[in-house]
């Protein structure tokens, strides 16, 4: 097929003109600037239908459109103007009267640009305002371009097509502090004969400044003495999965807080200095044989006001049932910050299973903190046998606290016992009944929603409550982010453009539901909105922070200390040579 051998380079002024349609045949005057202009981009008649076709022309486009992203970060204007065609004219989205002004925290102010006063300028004009715009930051921090869907001419090689775009900018401005450019719209693409796709025409539908008034964050990983680089995955030497949690506590007890880190080959205790340093002491502290975990967890175990540890990783049972991998690991401190591992002590010299979560709660109100173990499963043993409703993970484990002396497995008589690919859970008491309930991601399948009877058992309550979602949920945190007085929950999963794009070509397949199941997958974060009686209100788009790529954990903190709960959240996945390899 001719569509997949596409090419992605710019196109400059010695490029031939694009194939003449109503759109180009019109006058440009690339230096003249029109205030509030009417400017729109035709839709292409008659449309490409073809989902197959469709989709590799996205694909195509969306390569340009990292290339573009890479020529904006390093601020290479010469490149950035090859990709826009000679007779280029669209709305000029750097330089826009503003709207209304939204004041925030810490003297921080977003700024809503008034779109519809955007200028109308060619090409020479709009590059001399992005680089007057970029230009000015003493540093380019990020540039995301994104093709977030396209449609296209039918012919036998479409040869031009309308795309929804978006843009990402943050920059350190010469003060020290930062601003971020979001804006999107449609635009206009060609492709050129031996060159490939060029920006012929830019339509602006919306563009918001946010300007830091203090700088939150700065980077200190190096200064404070916590950096470690490992092997990046898939180069030799490193071909392992990385699922690898975090816990911090003050284990020492000198009012400093400290963090531990899991990590294949070895793990890391990092203890907080008074300077606001680190100094890393897992050796010295006995978790020098600790390795290889996927989520670990301070606890005190024993009620004796020290914080104790637990360390999960990818353990396994064969057909035979003979076990491999490491156990669940228990560590008690001393509390000076000296580990032993008691795991033989406290019976789980043999509790093999791929955990991925661990969570801490009181479930049976004796006390004592219990634990409630996330099971997933061994992708490189055995894949999962749905990616909707997948029942062939290993059983979750609730580990009950025999009052500081042992833990004892009591999954099946509190009924938790079902094969879902597990991740991560929080503990909450949702339903203000005086007892904590348990909400439970999971990938390739239904999230649970344990309601606690209070009688040492649980009931999976999610279908009926209408929050057994089905995606690929990830992080899981409780919190109050609407101030209502109660408690909500916040989810991460994977949003995907090319997901999303592909998948809404289905909506009127017969079989919608599973449709709008392998969507979720790929629609982003969620949060949960409770009523205090144990009933939620699924908010999609998680209240405007439902994008953030292939998400992973999430913290609810107020990070700028204006009395309101914040987001931070963390993403990523394979990353190869080339930006677009994710």
């Amino acid at each position: 097929m001719a569509l997949a051998a596409l090419t992605v380079t710019a196109c400059g002024d010695k490029d031939p003109a694009p194939a003449a349609t109503e759109t180009t045949q019109q006058t440009h005057q690339t230096e003249q600037t029109h205030q509030a202009e009417p400017f729109r981009i035709e839709a292409p008649r008659p449309r490409l239908r073809i989902p197959q076709e469709i989709e590799l022309l996205n694909e195509s486009l969306t390569n340009a459109f990292h290339l573009l992203a890479q020529k904006v970060f390093i601020r290479d204007y010469h490149g950035i103007s090859e990709f826009l065609h000679p007779d280029f004219e669209g709305h000029d989205p750097f330089d826009l009267p503003t709207t209304s002004v939204e004041p925030l925290a810490l003297g921080a102010k977003t700024l809503h640009g008034d779109v519809e006063r955007a200028p109308v300028v060619g090409r020479d004009a709009w590059m001399q305002s992005l680089e007057a715009r970029v230009g000015a930051w003493r540093r380019l921090e990020e540039s995301l371009w994104k093709v977030r869907a396209g449609e296209f001419l039918r012919s036998d090689r479409p040869s031009w097509g309308r795309i929804e775009w978006a843009a990402h900018l943050v920059g350190v401005t010469e003060g020290g502090t930062r601003e971020l450019i979001e804006m999107s719209g449609l635009a206009r693409v060609d492709r050129v004969e031996g060159k490939g796709w060029c920006l012929t025409q830019l339509e602006l539908h919306e563009q918001v400044t946010v300007r830091d008034g203090l700088a939150l964050f700065r980077d200190v990983t190096r200064a404070s003495g916590v950096h470690h680089e490992g092997l990046r995955y898939g180069r030799p030497g490193n071909d392992s999965d990385g699922w690898n949690g975090i816990a911090g506590h003050d284990v020492n007890g000198d009012g400093y807080w400290d963090v531990f880190l899991p990590s294949p080959g070895r793990s890391f205790l990092y203890l907080g200095q008074k300077d606001g340093g680190f100094v890393e002491a897992a050796q010295a502290s006995g978790l020098g044989d600790e390795k290889a975990g996927t989520a670990a967890l301070f606890l005190d175990l024993e009620n004796d006001g020290d914080p104790d540890l637990v360390v999960a990783h990818v353990g396994w049972r064969d057909l035979r049932k003979r076990g491999g991998g490491q156990t669940l690991s228990v560590y008690e401190n001393d509390g000076k910050g000296n580990f032993e591992d008691v795991t033989e002590a406290w019976g789980l010299g043999d509790l093999r299973l791929a955990a991925f979560g661990l969570t801490a709660l009181d479930y049976d109100g004796d006390g004592f903190l219990d634990l409630y173990v996330c099971a997933y499963g061994r992708m490189d043993h055995r894949r999962n046998d749905s990616w909707n409703e997948s029942t062939n993970g290993e059983p979750d484990r609730l580990l009950r606290n025999l009052q500081g002396s042992g833990f004892q497995d009591v999954s099946a008589e509190a009924g938790i016992e079902e094969r879902g690919w597990s991740y991560s859970a929080v503990a909450g008491d949702f339903d203000q009944d005086g007892d904590p309930d348990l909400y439970v991601t999971t990938t390739f399948g239904s999230n649970h929603y344990w309601q606690n009877q209070g009688d040492g058992t649980f009931r999976n309550v999610a279908k009926e409550k209408g929050v057994a979602l089905r995606g690929n949920s990830m992080g899981v945190s409780v919190g109050d982010p609407n101030e209502d007085g109660r408690l909500d929950i916040f989810l991460t999963n994977p949003s995907s453009n090319t997901g999303r794009r592909i998948l809404k070509r289905f909506e009127e397949d017969k079989r919608r539901g599973v449709w709008q199941d392998l969507a979720r997958m790929a629609g982003g974060n969620l949060m949960l909105q409770g009523d205090g009686a144990g009933d939620f209100q699924v908010v999609e788009g998680a209240g405007g922070a439902g994008g953030s790529g292939w998400a992973w954990g999430q913290a609810l903190a107020d990070f700028d200390l204006d009395g309101h709960q914040d987001l931070y959240c963390v993403n990523g996945f394979v990353t190869g040579d080339i930006p677009q390899d994710t």
